[in-house]
């Protein structure tokens, strides 16, 4: 290909049912003859050509001038036109552990490379009468039209994409300029696209690059946060309860919020199914914080919801043929509606061309009502050749919504009421709705401060009791880490012996290592190694790897048990190996005894090594 052409560029714009490669552009070092140019000229390895023409100018054309470039249009059909590619139901990727219970398992998303193999088959000619021989050459350059408008960040371990609008200045009264604000549109993808790959959430389809398209900037002018979740986190559940990720989105929008010029009364939702799930516990943890929610193909807790959101202003759609948003999203708009929300509802085909879906938006905004729920009629989402199932129906819906121009105009036009800092605390009605796993999880977030919420033991000692009496095992332990330590509650280590005893007989895997603790130190009872021993055992047999860490220490002292250094080293080995702040002491452990020459070969090399691995761990925060 040397000195045949300068580049071959690859265009792959996003579609509504994915990113796809529809455009190859090749640059010429001379002005090529339009006549001499057809499909027939060019080969694209799996590809079929759709038009050949010569341009002046790098893009696509509605006919052919002489020029330096070619033009090469692509079938979207070809099944190789995805750069998603559709994968099997029930492949999970690389290193994607089973999904907890009441989570789908779902296929596993990725990108494939974004390159064409290209081919010219015969010489084309040049307008100053040379001649380009035959060549083959893979493109070279990318171009994907507005996702490469978005920057990439990561925010406490989750990557993250921001399109930034062209900035405006506002003259002041007193002359000095004065910074615009501009909406945020928040928008979260479907369970499928979790993965690593932060352009994964912009490839999936257009539900964030819709609202960053130039004929949208150029009506409404907005940011665009497009969190990227990774693959091990399985943000939402169909049992209503959320991973402690969901906080840190919520942390997320709040720290680009404050470092953009943000108008903090128009903070924007809207996602599809995990997204949609996600949206929902946000608006029921934060009401009021988005000023609209745009909520696509998914369900969430309909009494939660009924009761935290009835004020808010939400748009739902589903397709009837989904088993699971269509009934949800029914029961949720119900339980809005006794809560005294005002809900409008639609029967809409999705078939329907795009200037009578947006009159049907236009007339349905004529409605005094707050909520809104559209559903797509004769599972009318289905693309056409594809099959009739509850997850074409469900897959098929956001395609549809997202590329509803009056309906994306009506999210980025809605205004609600300023937030602080102050009012964003979760509200306490969610005490007397979450469910027992949801308030457990928030209860022990109280304890650590973790996710967004303060240490707050009185909020800790209520969340968790509330979670206990409801069942939650795990409640139990942190109860019992309360009476234990006097935190809100008198110190009382016969009561938190009273929790962790339950919380071990009910399957927790840290409550026995508690109890092990007490019995070792002779805290509130007789001290006693071989019970230590035991509950130990228990606590490491079921995964625990303090317990275990704690286990080799009691061989390594001969304390209720015999002294064995070998097995030592081998349950600090097991606790040590996931390498972070909780595997340090094991580590350090393990060095120790290498350097003492206890149940090992005395070794200081080894020894070093295993005090820098412990000084890099105690440093490696949880992730």
């Amino acid at each position: 290909m040397e000195n045949s052409v300068k580049k071959i560029v690859a265009v792959a714009p996003p579609y509504p049912d994915g990113q796809k490669l529809d455009t190859l552009v090749i640059e010429y070092p001379c002005e090529i003859a339009g006549e001499s140019v057809d499909c027939s000229k060019f080969q694209v390895k799996d590809r079929t050509i759709e038009a050949a023409y010569t341009s002046p100018r790098p893009e696509r054309a509605a006919a052919a001038e002489n020029g330096s470039y070619v033009i090469l249009e692509l079938s979207l059909k070809d099944s190789r036109a995805k750069i998603i590619p559709a994968p099997q139901m029930g492949e999970k990727g690389a290193g994607r552990k089973e999904p907890p219970e009441g989570v789908p398992n779902l296929p596993q998303q990725a990108r494939r490379e974004i390159k064409e193999r290209v081919c010219q088959r015969e010489a084309v000619r040049c307008v100053d009468g040379g001649e380009i021989p035959p060549w083959e050459a893979e493109s070279d350059t990318i171009i994907q039209s507005v996702i490469d408008e978005f920057q990439q960040f990561t925010f406490e371990g989750i990557p993250y994409n921001l399109y930034i609008p062209k900035m405006t200045k506002m003259a002041g009264t007193a002359g000095e300029e004065m910074e615009q604000k501009y909406p945020l549109v928040v928008f979260l993808h479907d369970a499928g696209p979790n993965g690593a790959d932060v352009f994964l959430t912009l490839a999936q389809g257009n539900g964030a690059t819709s609202f960053a398209s130039e004929n949208m900037q150029q009506k409404y002018p907005s940011f665009v946060l497009a969190p990227q979740i990774p693959k091990e986190v399985y943000l939402t559940s169909d049992d209503f309860t959320c991973a402690g990720e969901i906080e840190t989105l919520k942390r997320m929008i709040d720290h680009v919020v404050e470092n953009y010029p943000i108008d903090k009364k128009r903070i924007l939702y809207t996602g599809q199914s995990q997204g949609c799930m996600a949206g929902c516990e946000l608006n029921v943890r934060y009401p009021g914080y988005f000023a609209a929610s745009l909520l696509v193909a998914g369900q969430w807790n309909p009494k939660t919801v009924g009761k935290n959101c009835c004020h808010q202003k939400f748009w739902i759609f589903v397709s009837d043929g989904d088993r699971k948003a269509c009934p949800g999203m029914t029961e949720v708009t119900e339980e809005l509606e006794k809560n005294g929300a005002k809900v409008g509802r639609y029967h809409w085909n999705a078939k329907w061309p795009a200037d009578r879906l947006n009159q049907a938006v236009r007339e349905a905004l004529k409605d005094d009502c707050n909520i809104r729920f559209t559903i797509f009629d004769d599972h009318s989402v289905i693309p056409d050749g594809e099959d009739d199932n509850p997850g074409t129906n469900h897959m098929g819906t956001w395609p549809v919504v997202y590329r509803i121009d009056a309906v994306r105009e009506w999210l980025v036009s809605q205004e609600g009421e300023e937030w602080g800092p102050e009012e964003q605390e979760p509200e306490e009605s969610v005490l007397e709705e979450l469910d027992p796993k949801q308030l457990g999880m928030t209860g022990e977030d109280y304890l650590h401060g973790n996710h967004g919420l303060p240490q707050d033991y009185q909020k800790c000692y209520e969340y968790s009791k509330r979670a206990a009496q409801l069942g939650n095992i795990r409640s139990y332990t942190v109860l019992g880490i309360l009476y234990r330590d006097g935190c809100y509650v008198e110190k009382d280590i016969s009561r938190a012996m009273e929790y962790f005893d339950h919380a071990a007989a009910g399957g927790d895997f840290k409550a026995p290592r508690f109890i092990g603790a007490l019995y070792e130190e002779g805290d509130g009872v007789r001290q006693d190694y071989q019970e230590a021993f035991y509950w130990y055992q228990m606590a490491a047999e079921r995964g625990d790897i303090t317990a275990k860490f704690l286990l080799g220490r009691l061989y390594e002292r001969g304390l209720g048990v015999g002294r064995d250094y070998k097995r030592a080293m081998e349950l600090y080995l097991d606790s040590g190996s996931r390498g972070d702040v909780i595997a340090a002491p094991a580590i350090e452990a393990v060095a120790r005894l290498y350097r003492e020459g206890l149940g090992v070969q005395q070794d200081e090399q080894e020894a070093r090594e295993w005090q820098n691995k412990y000084e890099t761990a105690r440093s490696t925060r949880l992730h």
